[in-house]
């Protein structure tokens, strides 16, 4: 049959990415954790070629839904996409939700926590670069109000979103954890009374701004030498009709 796609273009315009996006994935988190990732791949296309094997794309990711997902099984995945498609560089974008079991503070109830979780990975010439990310709830407590006030402090939800260039070892439930402590308090499913009371008093010791969260975790990344991190953390105000936000970012050219 006819390749259109192996065709050449003589409008002399190379393009910058083109791909697949949006696609529903399974894939293993661990030999007992399956989740579904949505998952964006993008390539470069020269000047004188006039499209990509886009099957070819969903070809190379079937042995993903396979293999327990780490950093090499992504390492692995670009490398067999540029050996197919013949391209010099490379864009994957994996979203999905992560499940961690949690207990309750005190009252030991278990049950569980759903986390955004995202891959950003790319393929340069011969360089693979590989970026984690989550996004975690967590609880916060208004020093200021607590100041202030005789008897009570506003509290709220909070998001905070990191992205770091990782460590070897590092792994989604290590940054979840590490967003957790910065916090006032970490959140739970389940919260008895004696865990809400508990949870309370804690958080009261905690009292953070988005200003506090987002500099916490910064010094803890830079005190072990990350190359590279986006923190951000938005606080769903209770008591004001808009949301406060803080941002960090460290070494910005490892994202672009």
């Amino acid at each position: 049959m006819i390749d259109v796609h192996a065709k050449k273009d003589n409008r002399g315009i190379a393009i910058n990415k083109v791909g697949i996006t949006d696609l529903d994935w399974p894939i293993y988190l661990s030999k007992n954790n399956r989740s579904i990732a949505k998952i964006n791949i993008l390539t470069n296309l020269t000047e004188t070629q006039k499209g990509i094997h886009m099957s070819r794309l969903v070809e190379v990711l079937y042995p993903l839904s396979k293999k327990i997902l780490s950093k090499k099984t992504i390492a692995d995945l670009l490398i067999s996409l540029r050996q197919q498609i013949g391209c010099s560089e490379i864009f994957f974008d994996l979203n999905f939700n992560f499940i961690k079991e949690k207990k309750s503070p005190k009252s030991g109830k278990k049950s569980y926590l759903s986390y955004d979780c995202f891959i950003k990975a790319k393929l340069v010439g011969e360089k693979v670069s590989i970026n984690l990310g989550v996004k975690v709830p967590i609880f916060l407590l208004c020093p200021c109000s607590l100041a202030i006030s005789k008897s009570a402090a506003h509290n709220q939800r909070a998001r905070v979103t990191l992205l770091v260039t990782p460590k070897r070892k590092d792994w989604f439930d290590d940054l979840i954890n590490l967003v957790e402590k910065n916090g006032s308090h970490e959140l739970f499913s389940i919260l008895k009374r004696k865990d809400e009371k508990y949870v309370i008093d804690e958080a009261v010791k905690k009292a953070k701004f988005v200003e506090d969260v987002v500099r916490d975790i910064a010094q803890w990344l830079k005190k072990r030498k990350y190359k590279a991190f986006i923190v951000e953390a938005k606080s769903f105000e209770s008591i004001h009709n808009h949301n406060a936000l803080a941002s960090i970012t460290y070494n910005e050219k490892f994202f672009n």
